[in-house]
């Protein structure tokens, strides 16, 4: 019985300090989409530009998908998901062309943007169904410099109400 308290005092530990790190406007990131480690949600107090990086809630359709793949953890956004981190590449009036070479925003392409046909698990994929897109007033694409980041090439547009807030990185990996 002695052997099995220290895992538990560990994983009470680990949930009490997650609770408390969430709580106040932390949030750890564990995906290859964008660098892991800690980063702090700040309130958003100005308009969004290109290049913020957010906490944002899916699309609900996106976040129920996301959900049974595997691909979000639980939270408190529409579906029972946790917010995403992603940069905003694109703002109303922009425009998001797909290529075979990948997506652009206003003639440039974005790096690491090729829609793939399949996830790791060798399952399909579907990409967001527009050729050619002009973001409309309070939406948003949003995207990750990662070959494997599901974000608005699989799932569209998210809405400018969904964002949680700036994600401000604390203390991040960078390789």
């Amino acid at each position: 019985m002695i052997a099995y308290r220290p895992a538990i005092a560990i994983s009470a530990s680990f949930l009490v300090a997650s609770l408390l790190v969430w709580g106040v406007g932390f949030r750890v990131n564990l995906s290859d989409s964008m660098a892991p480690g800690l980063y702090r949600i700040m309130p958003l107090t100005r308009p969004l530009k290109h290049g913020d990086m957010i906490a944002v809630c899916l699309p609900y359709s996106a976040a129920v998908f996301g959900r049974e793949r595997g691909y979000v953890g639980l939270g408190n956004c529409p579906g029972g998901v946790e917010p995403l981190l992603k940069f905003v590449e694109a703002l109303a009036g922009d425009r998001v062309t797909f290529s075979a070479r990948g997506v652009a925003v206003n003639g440039s392409l974005l790096p690491e943007s090729k829609c793939l046909a399949e996830d790791e698990a060798g399952r399909g994929l579907r990409r967001w169904n527009m050729k050619h897109y002009a973001v409309p007033p309070k939406m948003l694409w949003l995207y990750a410099p990662s070959p494997r980041s599901w974000d608005s090439r699989y799932w569209g547009p998210a809405s400018d109400d969904s964002v949680e807030g700036l994600a401000v990185p604390i203390l991040v990996s960078t390789t």
